[in-house]
């Protein structure tokens, strides 16, 4: 179903004709919508042959020899800089919306970071999913009031 134009009741859309495609891994796809209920468990790993994806990992994770190298299988440098330069651009552009906004006040301005501190922040918030922190806002992690100082998130230097 979808909204029609101007508030008038939903127009029923039909589904397209079942079709299924083959993928060059052999894998069967379908546009069809699978039926509720319990589904039949396949293991995808053995039954596609060539298919090397868990396998890789899995060799991987045997050579790491710290927890970094292990964060780094799932989170890679190239992931790492995307994320850089995402904060960068959305934070000069929040800055700069703020200070025309204010022209009062003194211009701020936008300290760029880099990756150690975006790897850092990650493992942090990692960190407080493990402590179960996840319903605790960030801005609580980092305070300094004892019913949320944690050893992992305040320094006693700050």
């Amino acid at each position: 179903f979808r909204k029609g134009e101007d508030e008038e009741p939903l127009e029923y859309v039909p589904h397209p004709d079942p079709q299924t495609y083959l993928a060059p891994d052999g894998t069967h796809w379908t546009n069809v919508v699978p039926p509720d209920g319990r589904r039949k468990v396949i293991n995808k790993w053995a039954t596609c042959p060539g298919v090397q994806g868990i396998r890789k990992v899995v060799s991987a994770a045997e050579n790491c020899k710290s927890v970094l190298d292990v964060f780094k299988l799932m989170v890679d440098d190239s992931i790492i800089d995307d994320m850089l330069k995402r904060t960068d651009k959305n934070a000069r552009k929040i800055l700069q919306d703020c200070n025309e906004a204010n022209p009062d006040r003194e211009p701020q301005e936008w300290k760029f970071t880099d990756q150690l501190k975006i790897q850092a922040f990650m493992g942090q918030i990692l960190l407080a999913g493990v402590h179960g922190m996840r319903k605790i806002s960030t801005k609580k992690i980092w305070r300094s009031d004892p019913k949320y100082k944690n050893q992992y998130f305040c320094s006693n230097n700050v």
